[in-house]
Order: structure tokens, then sequence, then C-alpha cells
């Protein structure tokens, strides 16, 4: 039961007033408190970052420079030793026979296993090889076959072609060239475009065969027992021209 004696509590004010600023905010806000919700400040979209030009800022860092090498865990274990011996016969160059040894290390490979896959290595080795010198000889007989049949400077002209290519050759070839060209293995006196570009210099040379090897006439013998005519000269300019 309430006491009669006591004074009544003044009822709160309903709100205190507001300052100018905030009555000027109120009214932009008013739609969001009377819906109940937040409303979340639009902020502008961010532009795209560009990338940097190759010159805004330092050049970049050397891509060929070595990373450098993580320091070695002293509880890891050592590599195993491992000693290739090659068959007889077999030879390997030393920085690819070390690069071999590192990788079998790098693989944890026993001594025995490296033992066992080296000779199956090697004869995958020597089978590529022998396919990369049959694959150049088919090469250099398709050069010649080339040169046989051309007719400007083949067929009922080759010998004709091959003593002006020699004259151009031994006129201003240096020994390394003659070298170069009379080499079997690497058939390039066999190539159509030099014997096709010697025999135009030599034709362009004219008729007077002043070149070493040729000084005689071309149906006659010299002193020396060599046969100058024109199929003996042009077999020894180009011995791989047949």
């Amino acid at each position: 039961m309430a006491d009669p004696a006591a004074p009544a509590t003044p009822a709160a004010p309903a709100s205190s007033p507001a300052s100018p600023a905030a009555a000027a905010v109120a009214p932009a806000q008013a739609p969001a408190q009377v819906a109940g919700a937040t409303a979340a400040t639009a902020q502008p979209a961010a532009p795209a970052q560009a990338a940097a030009t190759l010159l805004g800022g330092d050049p970049p860092g050397d891509p060929a420079a070595p990373a450098a090498a993580a320091p070695a865990d002293p509880a890891a274990p050592a590599a195993p030793e491992i000693t290739i011996t090659l068959p007889e016969g077999e030879t390997v160059d030393q920085p690819r026979l070390d690069a071999y040894v590192g990788a079998l290390k790098e693989a944890n490979l026993t001594q025995e296993q490296a033992d066992k896959l080296t000779p199956f290595l090697l004869g995958q080795m020597k089978a590529l090889q022998e396919q990369q010198i049959a694959a150049w000889a088919d090469t250099t007989k398709a050069w010649r076959t080339q040169v046989e049949q051309d007719p400007e400077i083949g067929q009922g002209k080759l010998r004709e072609s091959l003593l002006a290519a020699a004259r151009a050759r031994d006129t201003y070839g240096s020994p390394e060239f003659k070298t170069l060209l009379a080499d079997p293995n690497l058939g390039f006196g066999n190539h159509p475009a030099i014997v096709r570009f010697l025999a135009a210099v030599g034709k362009a040379m004219g008729e007077d065969m002043r070149g070493p090897g040729i000084t005689r006439p071309a149906t006659a013998p010299n002193g020396d027992g060599r046969d100058r005519s024109i199929d003996a000269v042009g077999s020894r300019m180009f011995p791989n021209v047949r």
C-alpha cells in the first residue's frame, strides 16, 4: 500500500532537446530508424589496381641468379658414396658422369642399385647415338641425290659443275674449309646449296683453270701420276659426290 505522505516521483522528460546539428542529421536517419533496420553507408567502388610499369621502380632481380642454398640439416643422413665403373670400351665425359652420380645420390640409390641401372642407361644412350648417326647419314645421302638429279648442276652437267666448284674451293677456300667439305661423316660436300654456290663461283672465274691441283690440261695425267681428267678431278675435290 503506497505511503500517502511520500511525494510523487516526477515523470522523466520524453527526450532531451536536440542540438541544432543533431536536428539537421536526424531527418536523414529517420527512415532507417522507423523501419527498424541499420542503414549501411554506401561506399564508392575502389578502382582496379593497375600493374606497375617496367620503369616505375627498381629493376627486377636476375632470374638466372642461383637461389641461396638451404643450410644443411645436421640430422639428415649423409648421401651414400657411389662409384660408377664403365664397361670396357665405353666412355662418358666427366661432367655428364658427375651429374649422373649426383642424381643417383639425390635419389638415395645404393651402390647395388646403381650397378644395375648404369648398364641399362648406357645401352639406351648408345642406341640413341646410333639412331642419330643413321639419320644424319640418310640426310647427307639425300643431299647427294638432290645434287645428282638437279637439272642445273646435276644430271649431264654434274661433272662440269664439280670441276667448277673445285676450282672455286681451291682458289678461295682455306684448308679448314676443304677439310670440312671432304669429311664423309659431316657430308657437307654433298649439300646442294654449297655445291651450287661453288659451281657458280667457279664458272664465273672462267675456263682458265689456275687453281691448285688443276694446272694441267684436263685430258692428260700430270707428271706426278695423278689423273687430271674431269672425272678424276671431280672425284678428288668432292669425294662425297659419286
